[in-house]
């Protein structure tokens, strides 16, 4: 989700020591429902040995490769030692790959369709949100420019303060746009029974 490969999620904090425990309801549900097609399309934990093998063997080769990639961009690796390295363990890794390749009519097909489709998902997912985006940006208004428009014909300010997100700095939020354009005043917000009681304050943006 972070790196905008996947839609947004419900995401659960389950301790609040460790930050990296979390519980993803769609995503446990999913697995149970294909670990339940799993058992009765399989029926055995033998029959479900060559799909085993791909996946672990197919697991290796691809974490050598990422750690290629980090010793060169983020370790700066001499380029020797990194091919040495790479080589050795790629070796290894292919090898027993290899061995588990003539097992694909087996059931080895089955992690490598759940792998492609998966791949497939979120490709698909980060090349619309990155089109999405260069759209919003393209439409998007300059700040310094509606700046400039606020200042020259202030629209109706009301109490309160809103905060309006956005990803592109430089940029006016679109939610900011549609609020002014609908509530015809800078910022809105709803003030809670206690707030009315209190005195008004400046607002602010």
């Amino acid at each position: 989700m972070q790196l905008g490969y996947c839609p947004r999620i419900h995401v659960r904090f389950t301790s609040e020591r460790e930050k990296g425990q979390i519980y993803i309801p769609n995503i446990n549900w999913l697995l149970l429902l294909v670990v339940i097609i799993l058992v009765l399309g399989f029926k055995s934990s033998s029959n479900l040995a060559s799909a085993y093998g791909i996946a672990v063997t197919s697991t290796m080769v691809i974490t050598t490769l990422l750690f290629a990639v980090v010793a060169w961009r983020r370790w700066h690796w001499k380029p020797w030692v990194l091919g040495v390295v790479t080589a050795f363990f790629l070796v290894v890794d292919c090898a027993f790959l290899g061995a588990n390749l003539v097992k694909i009519p087996d059931g080895g097909w089955f992690p490598l369709l759940i792998g492609g489709a998966i791949f497939l998902l979120m490709m698909t997912w980060k090349q619309g949100r990155g089109l999405l985006n260069d759209s919003l940006r393209q439409d998007a208004l300059d700040l310094h420019s509606f700046l400039e428009a606020v200042f020259v014909s202030p629209p109706a300010r009301v109490d309160g303060t809103a905060v309006f997100l956005t990803a592109e700095p430089g940029t006016v939020p679109n939610a900011l746009l549609h609020n002014l354009k609908h509530n015809n005043c800078l910022l809105y917000t709803s003030p809670s029974p206690r707030d009315r009681t209190r005195s008004r304050m400046p607002s602010s943006a």
